[in-house]
């Protein structure tokens, strides 16, 4: 807008409602409300029943802010022009320019309410509504916003919801792929680098929950850098001629569940060979704020809970291009080294047996997933031993008293699978070991 069209030679007199406002300038009535809470403009006068009532100016000034979001001004950056350069046109508004920034109660309430709306449409498979309301929230805030203060309060609230069985499992497969599907259009959208720097990231082999390490793909995009994107279960076949081929800078792998832990120091071992020990490894994920004891255990660099800072770290590594520090890792005891190497010469054999014996307490219809039921307990065993640590057994106790009884396994029938298990363990490994795995197992028993 220029100087010889002043909003002040426009009428200030209260006299549109919202609907029609939204009409003249075809602007959503939410969008409308979450700009007047966000940024107080316009700043509508209210009638008799406390409706909001727009004055002409008001219009008009709305209408230079949808061409400048129509233009790709963010509209932060628009209100933040509109003070800049026309201040004398705006009087009658309040400064709200020094906590444009700032995390406001007014932002909290905002987000807090788009929460509620979004949950309804969730449980409900309301999937335009919640496409609408993600469509008016960027709109307004950028994509670290909306990440880190509405996708994953939203994606933590489904996955409790889920847990208590509030929340149907394909209500919870709807919110997960909604959120995806947009975030993935974004990345799409994103623009090409403009930062010398290859970040390597994804999920490890059997881990699919993609979403937080695909919010910082975007959130590393956006600040210029290269990102090859690799997604869910990446595995491990073929990683490293595919490292080899990219020579990324840095790798940076997540892990959800306490069966992922092997993925994962593996992989911090592929990139090591395949880069030439100059690639930085790091790694993030649930699994870690499970069991924080594990960090610094792992080869490479933790990046943290928060998604913001795990980006700024990131950025500093791609920045700066140092070879990754030596590490040295922790070894066993003697003992326990030796309880480990017997498990693993006899290990296709307990499994075999161990699966045979649990597909004697599967329903029919879940009997698929068994093998891979038993795997990840055996593998968990032998990780807490390599680690020495019983909690990463305790994790996998609660996850075993959860998610099994959905494949017809009660949690009585946990318990005796556990003590067979042993049993088991006692027949094919000589005493000594065989007493010290034991020990381990005790720990998957329902208490």
């Amino acid at each position: 807008m220029n100087h010889d069209e002043p909003f002040l030679s426009y009428p200030d007199d209260p006299v549109f409602n919202i609907r029609a406002v939204a009409q003249q300038t075809d602007i959503d009535p939410a969008t409308l409300r979450a700009w007047e809470r966000r940024y107080e403009i316009p700043k509508p006068k209210r009638d008799v029943q406390g409706h909001r009532l727009y004055s002409e100016r008001d219009i008009m000034i709305l209408r230079w802010l949808k061409q400048q979001v129509d233009a790709s001004v963010r509209i932060k950056q628009a209100v933040e022009l509109l003070y800049h350069h026309l201040p004398q046109q705006l009087d009658n508004y309040p400064r709200v320019m020094s906590s444009l920034g700032s995390t406001s109660t007014a932002h909290s309430s905002y987000f807090e309410d788009l929460l509620e709306e979004f949950t309804d449409d969730i449980t409900q498979f309301n999937y335009v509504h919640a496409q609408r309301i993600l469509t008016h929230a960027l709109g307004i805030y950028p994509i670290e916003d909306i990440c880190t203060r509405l996708l994953l309060p939203i994606l933590k609230w489904v996955g409790d919801s889920w847990e208590r069985g509030s929340l149907t499992l394909q209500q919870e497969h709807f919110a997960s792929n909604l959120i995806r599907e947009r975030l993935l259009a974004i990345l799409a959208a994103a623009a090409a680098p403009t930062r010398t720097g290859r970040l390597v990231i994804g999920c490890v082999s059997q881990d699919w929950h993609e979403i937080p390490v695909l919010m910082l793909s975007l959130f590393m995009r956006r600040r210029g850098w290269e990102v090859i994107y690799l997604g869910q279960n990446i595995g491990l076949e073929g990683f490293h001629e595919t490292l080899s081929d990219l020579q990324p800078d840095v790798v940076t792998l997540s892990a959800t569940q306490v069966s992922n832990l092997r993925y994962i120091k593996d992989a911090a071992h592929v990139v090591e060979r395949a880069t030439h020990k100059r690639g930085n490894f790091t790694y993030a994920g649930r699994l870690f704020s499970l069991l924080p004891q594990l960090v610094g255990r792992i080869p490479g660099i933790y990046l943290g809970e928060d998604l913001v800072r795990a980006a700024d770290v990131l950025e500093k590594l791609l920045t700066e291009r140092k070879r990754p520090e030596p590490f040295v890792e922790p070894e066993p005891s003697t003992r326990t080294h030796a309880a480990v190497a017997a498990l693993r010469e006899k290990r296709a054999l307990v499994e075999n047996t161990a699966t045979l014996l649990m597909m004697q307490h599967t329903a029919n219809g879940q009997m698929a997933e068994t093998p891979r039921v038993v795997h990840d307990l055996i593998e968990v065993v032998e990780m807490a031993m390599m680690y020495e640590d019983y909690a990463i057994l305790d994790e996998m106790r609660a996850w075993t008293q959860m998610a099994l009884p959905g494949h017809g396994i009660t949690v009585e029938k946990i318990a005796a699978f556990t003590i067979a298990l042993q049993d088991i363990i006692s027949q094919y490994l000589p005493a000594a070991e065989a007493q010290i795995v034991n020990d381990f197992i005790e720990h998957l028993h329902p208490v």
